[in-house]
Order: C-alpha cells, then structure tokens, then sequence
C-alpha cells in the first residue's frame, strides 16, 4: 500500500520480510529471537504501537527499542510516510478510505482526548491494510464457489477463516480443485487488483479432518 522501494523488492524476490527487517536492525546472524523482535517492530509499524510497547513486550530498555524503530524507519521510509499520511487524513476529514472505495469514518476524533486520538489513528492506520485483505479473500470466496458450481464439482466451499478458504472435497476431485482455487487466488484475482504490485502467493494443506 505504502509503494516502499524496499519493501516491494523483497516481496517480488520472494524473500521473508521479517528476515530482511532483523538483517537491518540486528545484522548478519541475527537470532530466531531478534527475528522474533524484528517480526513484532514491523507489525507494530501497521497496529501503531511504539518503543513503550516493544520495551514492555520484550523486556528491554526504552532507549532500545528506539533505535530498533529509527533502524526500521530509516528502512522503509515511504512506510512511515504512507501512515503519516492516513493520519492526516482522518484528523483533518474524519475517514479514510480502502482501494476498493470502503470507507472508515471516525466522527469522534472532533472531540477527542490524547488516548481516544491515538487509538482512531492506529485504526487509521490498519483499516486499508486490514480491510483489502478481507475483500480480497472475499472476492477469491466468491469466485471459486461460482467456479464449482458452473463446472459441476460435488466439492464446497465451506469456510472462511481469516486468509484461508477451506474446502470439504471429494478425494476424486481434490487435484482439480486445487488447480483451480490456487488459479483464482493468484492469478485471476490479480485482474481485481490492477493497483497490486505483488504476486499473492497461497499454500495449499490437505487433511481428512479440518483440525
């Protein structure tokens, strides 16, 4: 959403973007642990929390987490720039809004206090992210079940559960199924998003049981 340079090359490279944010803040060799604390500062980045937070989180000093955030933000500029942005834009107008045109209005902000402020501007922040993402898994939902109806499939669509679809299928029918779910959540989505600039990627899991 941000169009952040560096964020975009490791996407379209295919790299891990909490292993690209611990080699800036912690260096080479960094731990699973400063990945950890890595994975924590980038979504913090999204969710508006601050070094307090971090500090508190993972049990180091203030002054700490400070430089993991200045290392992060030196990193991915045009992130910051992007949430600056969506800050600006629900104080001054009370909304903002996703590319899909829904909007997330905050007519409380007019009056309200320190607290109430940095709550509506972490949600501010959030909504395009959060909000995209679900209707894009929507649209993928929606497209597969008119699929398999229309080629005569006896397997269903039966859930949603956050970024995941689940389907109960016919073991007969599962390699089909697969080929054409993975199709729509990539590629065929992709023509709903022109604005994307990176590939969806999807896994795929089969069981006898959902759990």
């Amino acid at each position: 959403e941000s169009e952040d340079e560096r964020m975009l090359s490791v996407f379209q490279a295919g790299r891990d973007i909490h292993d690209d944010a611990a080699l800036e803040i912690f260096g080479k060799g960094y731990t699973d642990e400063e990945r950890k604390k890595a994975k924590s500062v980038n979504f913090l980045t999204v969710y508006g929390g601050g070094a307090g937070t971090l500090s508190f989180k993972f049990k180091v000093k203030y002054e700490e987490a400070q430089d993991w955030l200045y290392k992060h933000r030196r990193t991915y500029k045009k992130l910051y720039q992007w949430t600056a942005k969506q800050h600006l834009q629900a104080k001054h107008h009370g909304w903002v809004e996703s590319r899909f045109g829904t909007l997330r209005r905050f007519p409380e902000i007019v009056n309200a206090d320190e607290e109430q402020t940095a709550r509506i501007l972490r949600q501010a922040g959030n909504f395009p992210i959060q909000s995209q993402g679900a209707i894009i898994n929507n649209l993928s939902a929606i497209t597969l079940d008119k699929a398999l109806k229309e080629k005569g499939y006896k397997s269903l669509l039966i859930l949603q559960v956050h970024d995941n679809l689940v389907l109960d299928t016919l073991k007969k029918e599962y390699n089909q199924i697969k080929r054409i779910a993975v199709q729509i959540m990539t590629r065929d989505i992709m023509k709903e998003c022109p604005w994307l600039k990176v590939d969806l990627p999807v896994d795929e899991k089969f069981g006898e049981r959902w759990e």
